[in-house]
C-alpha cells in the first residue's frame, strides 16, 4: 500500500456511491505492515461513518475497531470451543463468523485433521453407491451422513455429507 490516506478516501467514497455498509478485508497473505496500516486507518474512517470493516484473524489485535472473521471451518475440537476462543481473544461483539461450505474426504484415522477437497461430481457418486444412516455430530454441530468410501490396508476414507 503506497498511500494509505489516499486509498482509504477512495474505499470510503466507493462505499458510499454504491451505499455499501462496510468493507472485507480478504486478505490472504501472511499479515504485512503497510496492510496493517492501512487497515488500522481504513477502521478509523469506517467507524467515523458508521460503517463495519472485517478483517481476518490475522490482523484482529492490531485493528481495533473492525469485526474479526473467525474461519467456522474445523477439523479439530468443537465450534463452540472456537467461539469461545475467539471471544476472548477479540471480545464477543468484534467476533464474525467466516462460513465455509466445504467438501472433504478425511483419512480414517485422521491425526492431521485435514482432508482432500471433494468435487460435487465425486461427492454424487459417493453419495450414490456408498449411502449410510444419518447422525448428528455434536462437535461440528453438523447434521453429517458418514460412509466409508474406500479403503486400503490400514487406511479407510471417509467422506461426510453436510
Amino acid at each position: 500500500v503506497r498511500d494509505t490516506a489516499q486509498l482509504c478516501r477512495e474505499v470510503w467514497r466507493e462505499c458510499g456511491n454504491r451505499g455499501f455498509g462496510g468493507v472485507v478485508a480478504d486478505f490472504e497473505e501472511q499479515p504485512s505492515e503497510d496492510k496493517a496500516a492501512f487497515l488500522e486507518a481504513m477502521g478509523k474512517v469506517l467507524s467515523r461513518n458508521r460503517m463495519r470493516l472485517f478483517v481476518p484473524e490475522a490482523y484482529g489485535q492490531r485493528v481495533s475497531q473492525a469485526a474479526v472473521l473467525t474461519c467456522t471451518a474445523i477439523s479439530g475440537g468443537t465450534l463452540r470451543q472456537r467461539l469461545e476462543e475467539a471471544a476472548a481473544r477479540f471480545g464477543p461483539s468484534r467476533v464474525a463468523l467466516d462460513l465455509q461450505r466445504l467438501r472433504m474426504s478425511f483419512p480414517l484415522p485422521c491425526p492431521e485433521g485435514e482432508g482432500t477437497p471433494l468435487p460435487a461430481r465425486s461427492r454424487k457418486s459417493l453419495l450414490a453407491t456408498a449411502p449410510a444412516a444419518h447422525r448428528a455430530s455434536r462437535n461440528s454441530m453438523a447434521r453429517t451422513t458418514p460412509m466409508v468410501v474406500s479403503t486400503t490396508a490400514d487406511r479407510p476414507r471417509m467422506a461426510l455429507r453436510i
